[in-house]
């Protein structure tokens, strides 16, 4: 009996018949299952919404970006391992390990006493994190019919959306009334219910589809090594951009040796994906100048879209002197924004697929133009708006991004061909390594500047004593005097100004990148055998519309190494 192949013909015809999953099975699994997709969605807003009141308490404002960093880096690395490791030990242990190390990383997070506990147990969290939601969409690819996965896909994607506006909302709130660490143990009761339900519900359910069937992998078919190389060199980065000015001067000879690290790791990185047989990168995907160019869209508007998640509420707290609640409730007009833009390119593209591209460059534009108005917001007086003049500004870059993420995915896995599987694994890790470079390089900017700015306009006895003080705590701005607060505020405000722009730029290359593929012919052919079947469940491995001939359907489904239908 094994849990760790693609179903036989015989599992998925038993999968399909009407009795079994009852009721009761679909009112306890599905809110398990989708728990999962909820904890990540909610893990990726409330550090940004939670970030300042966590600098305020350890007095390490100047070093929170490796809060967010530090779990992105880790996550980022080891996700594309997952869907191989659960064919290789099975659904039950890469579901219940992803949990369980999740939750208690989360646990661990609230317990934390200082910056760097925070920072380990943040990247125990992000070893869990990663797994989250390819462990759910495996068991639940196995024992959902073929019917009802539109309908769950439905689900997940409100659900992400719900879990991402609720970290943004409650972090903010919890932190001004009972304590940031409570935001953290938030996921842990639901993860405790996934497990428990899983191991109550789903596994039997598994085990039953898969009796007698054996591993399609072998150990040696992850790429441990692809993992621990991109691992490397991302750190071996955000170590010069986080502390490059800082903690370490541009003028140190430690900073051209870093740098030169980082490229060694990732020439090492990049040749030894060309070799392996399942690279973490498939980079024969970025030969074709339209595969390209929507990736160049994905990693910078990925930069752009995150990096801007985790400014908004820095700058509301740091210029206006807001609390955490106000300052991340506002992060809920970006958070809706997003599934509104995503639901209604949804509705567009199922009617005119063909025209993807439109909405490809109207989202980038948008996109681009949300970084502008960001921009705009930061150069304004902003001390006597209302709340939807703030949300006028605050929705744009994620309205663009539910536009063009959902249509250049799309886009990719069709232009992709029979490697598509390949391809949205490839478009994940890039907005990852985009979201992880987005975070690190504007709270770079942000605090390079601030610091300048504040030696600048803060001068005489102790002043050195005062800037440190106030970049390593937001709280401080409110008991300093007048003048002092007002020069402080000053230097905030031009740091701000000088990282959304930082972002406009950024987009503004992932809008030129996209416009740099028109023209260019995709990498394969659709055929409507790839997209008949990717409508029921994101993968092509049935005959195409019309070719009923048992003879020429395969006797297993892909295994989940060959990708995962991706939460669009």
């Amino acid at each position: 009996m094994s849990e760790r192949t693609a179903l036989l013909r015989k599992a998925r015809k038993r999968r399909e018949e009407a009795g079994f999953m009852s009721r009761l099975d679909y009112f306890l699994v599905f809110p398990a299952l989708l728990s999962n997709t909820f904890i990540a969605a909610f893990e990726s807003t409330i550090a940004a919404s939670t970030q300042s009141s966590i600098g305020a308490d350890f007095n390490a404002s100047d070093n929170i970006a490796w809060v967010a960093t530090s779990y992105m880096i880790v996550s980022t690395a080891l996700s594309p391992l997952y869907g191989r490791a659960s064919d290789l030990f099975g659904r039950t242990v890469v579901f219940v390990f992803a949990v369980s190390v999740f939750s208690l990383g989360c646990l661990a997070c609230g317990l934390s006493q200082s910056l760097g506990q925070m920072i380990a147990a943040r990247v125990f969290c992000g070893i869990g994190g990663a797994g989250l939601i390819t462990a759910a969409q495996a068991c639940t690819w196995d024992i959902l019919p073929f019917r009802l996965r539109p309908l769950y896909q439905g689900f997940n994607n409100t659900i992400y959306g719900l879990g991402g506006a609720l970290g943004a909302s409650l972090g903010g709130f919890l932190a001004d009334t009972i304590g940031w660490r409570f935001a953290y143990f938030f996921p842990v009761p639901l993860g405790l219910f996934a497990i428990t339900v899983f191991l109550s519900k789903v596994r039997p359910k598994i085990l039953e589809l898969r009796a007698g069937e054996k591993p399609s992998l072998s150990v040696s078919d992850i790429d441990y090594i692809g993992s621990l190389l991109l691992m490397t060199a991302i750190t071996l980065l955000m170590v010069v951009v986080n502390l490059g000015g800082d903690e370490i001067p541009w003028r140190s000879p430690w900073i051209p040796a870093l740098i030169a690290l980082v490229i060694l790791f990732s020439a090492v990185f990049f040749r030894h994906e060309k070799r392996v047989t399942l690279p973490v990168l498939p980079l024969k995907l970025l030969a074709n100048r339209h595969m390209a160019s929507l990736v160049g869209l994905n990693f910078f508007g990925s930069m752009a879209i995150t990096g801007s998640l985790y400014l908004i509420p820095l700058f509301f707290q740091s210029t206006l002197l807001t609390s955490a609640a106000v300052a991340s409730r506002r992060l809920l007009f970006p958070t809706l924004a997003a599934p509104i833009g995503s639901v209604l390119t949804g509705i567009f593209l199922h009617r005119y697929r063909s025209k993807a591209y439109l909405s490809q460059r109207l989202g980038a534009f948008i996109l681009f133009g949300g970084t502008l108005a960001l921009l705009s917001l930061s150069l304004q007086d902003n001390s006597n708006k209302g709340e939807w003049a703030f949300g006028i500004h605050l929705l744009w870059v994620h309205f663009g991004m539910g536009i063009c993420f959902i249509s250049s995915l799309m886009n990719i896995l069709d232009s992709a061909g029979s490697d598509h599987a390949a391809a949205s694994s490839m478009v994940f890790l890039i907005r990852s390594l985009g979201s992880v470079i987005g975070i690190s390089g504007s709270q770079a900017v942000f605090q390079n500047v601030l610091q300048h700015q504040l030696i600048n306009n803060i001068t005489g006895p102790h002043s050195k004593k005062t800037i440190r003080a106030i970049r390593s705590s937001l709280s401080y701005l409110h008991g300093l005097g007048p003048d002092l607060q007002q020069a402080a505020i000053r230097a905030y405000e031009v740091a701000s100004q000088a990282s959304f722009a930082f972002l406009a730029i950024v987009a503004g290359i992932g809008f030129v990148a996209l416009l740099g593929g028109i023209g260019a012919e995709t990498y394969a052919e659709v055929n409507n055998s790839y997209i008949s079947i990717r409508q029921d469940d994101g993968q092509q491995y049935g005959p195409a519309d019309g070719d009923d001939d048992d003879d020429d359907e395969p006797e297993t489904e892909p295994p989940l190494a060959e990708g995962l239908p991706a939460i669009e």
